[in-house]
């Protein structure tokens, strides 16, 4: 059985259950190792063997609750005012598993005067005992230490994995830059060229529009687009330019193309580029493009508290037998991307029926 995340550092499922069996069989011989010196009695007995369990128990409860509820809270910065109360959660469950056992353990086994002093020391005679100097001591010596350990353990491996991801995602774009400057016949010529091109059609408005916006769209490709991040307000630009380039492509009567980016609350806001546009592409695609009847594709973007939503919808050619729109490298790009650049700050529907294909993207964008 293989981990999901290729950065992992275990190789696969078993192998990070069988490493974790082994730390908390360790933790368990330890604690057996410091009871047998609390208690004054054999590392073998009962009230040894029974009390180090229930403190291993606990120590093993604090460490997932900490690592899988109160780790993502501070690594997504959210909710972060749940933190203490989350600690004071721990404390208490710790204090009173350990303090209740011990008391319970003495009761059991009173041949043992050691437990019975170590009981009637640490003893809880009402809710507010669990706050006083001996049991916090009591919950320091015991299950502190090692929560702090495994819980520094865990954020280790967390930031190292999501490193990985993120170098990951460096070097695949640079790649991808790479391949598409190569792919290019000399940029600054064939800038000058449109230029030179727009001179000769300039009475023509229509034609000499065209041209600068398709200028815009490349000079963006080319050389914005390599920014970790751009304005809001550019990509609508650059959508809007792109748009209009199909609407002049398209504009005979079957064609029907609606787009609204005005209800925008904050244009400034940061956002990865090319990211909406590989949705565009692929309505034109697998939408106008594919169909000979009339066609339609409607386009909405907002945004509100640096939260924003995407919606693109195109109707589909009618066949006999139809097939999936979702196909091609440029949504699995979108999708790796949206992973390693949004990580779980996105959420991304795609609905298809036989006559349309619909796609809502939501983008969670931190301040």
């Amino acid at each position: 059985m293989n981990n999901p995340n290729k950065y992992s550092i275990y190789p696969n499922l078993w192998a990070r259950i069988g490493l974790h069996l082994l730390l908390w069989l360790l933790l368990y011989i330890f604690t057996m190792i410091i009871c047998k010196g609390t208690f004054a009695i054999g590392m073998l007995s009962a009230p040894v063997l029974l009390y180090s369990l229930i403190l291993s128990f606990v120590v093993i409860c604090n460490h997932y609750f900490l690592s899988y509820i109160t780790l993502p809270f501070l690594e997504k910065r959210t909710w972060l005012w749940t933190v203490p109360l989350q600690l004071v959660m721990v404390y208490i469950f710790s204090v009173t598993v350990i303090i209740l056992s011990i008391a319970f353990i003495a009761k059991s086994f009173p041949e043992y005067p050691t437990l019975k002093l170590q009981s009637e020391r640490y003893y809880l005679y009402n809710f507010a005992n669990i706050f006083n100097y001996k049991s916090f001591s009591w919950f320091i010596s015991f299950t502190l230490f090692f929560n702090i350990l495994s819980f520094l353990l865990k954020f280790a491996k967390n930031y190292y994995e999501t490193n990985q991801d993120k170098i990951s995602l460096i070097k695949e774009k640079n790649q991808m830059e790479l391949n598409f400057l190569r792919s290019q016949i000399q940029p600054h010529f064939l800038f000058n060229t449109l230029n030179n091109i727009y001179g000769l059609v300039i009475e023509n408005q229509k034609a000499s529009q065209s041209i600068i916006k398709l200028s815009d769209l490349l000079r963006f490709s080319l050389y914005e687009s390599s920014q970790g991040e751009i304005s809001l307000q550019r990509e609508i630009s650059f959508l809007t330019d792109y748009i209009i380039l199909e609407q002049i492509r398209h504009k005979d009567d079957r064609v029907n193309i609606e787009f609204d980016f005005d209800n925008i609350e904050e244009k400034s806001i940061k956002i990865k580029p090319l990211l909406l546009v590989n949705f565009i592409e692929n309505a034109f695609k697998h939408g106008v493009n594919a169909n000979i009847n009339y066609s339609w594709v409607k386009i909405i973007l907002t945004s509100k508290k640096n939260v924003v939503h995407f919606t693109i919808e195109n109707n589909k050619p009618k066949k006999k037998h139809p097939t999936k729109q979702e196909t091609g490298v440029g949504l699995r790009n979108v999708r790796r991307r949206l992973e390693l650049e949004y990580p779980e700050r996105y959420d991304l529907s795609i609905k298809e029926t036989s006559e349309v294909y619909e796609v809502k993207l939501t983008l969670r964008i931190n301040e």
